[in-house]
């Protein structure tokens, strides 16, 4: 099991665990925030980036719909695994990333720049231009 499968089934069971732990009543909110405890453990010595990218998805793919009921919906959670994949220097896993989310991953990682191992950020700024993120 590679670790995109290892942080889906981690994503599955947070879900499950959430459903479960409290009566059946879900909270998709707890569960897509414990999901990105899993993306950050699972970002090695990327954590500053990984976290920003985690509020980023919180906010902007979580939080655009408004109900908690249905988050993460597969396509958040596809995005995120895709995030990781990129932090984990493979795109094969990144395929669901448009244009305009390379150019936020982008951003991210400028401003997350100066706390990022160098041969890491040389890694991921070589994907990004390679993504035409710039």
């Amino acid at each position: 099991m590679n670790e995109i499968e290892k942080f889906r089934a981690d994503v599955r069971r947070a879900i499950k665990h959430e459903r479960n732990e409290n009566s059946g009543s879900y909270d998709g909110l707890r569960a897509s925030k414990k999901i990105t405890e899993f993306f950050c453990r699972s970002a090695g010595s990327l954590q500053s980036l990984a976290s920003s990218i985690a509020e980023y998805w919180l906010e902007d793919k979580v939080g655009s719909t408004g109900d908690y009921k249905t988050e993460p919906t597969q396509e958040n959670v596809d995005w995120l695994a895709a995030a990781l994949s990129f932090l984990q220097k493979d795109l094969d896993e990144c395929g669901c990333l448009t244009g305009s989310d390379w150019q936020k991953l982008g951003e991210l990682v400028n401003y997350e720049a100066e706390d990022l191992p160098i041969e890491e950020l040389s890694a991921l700024m070589s994907m990004l231009l390679e993504k035409k993120a710039f």
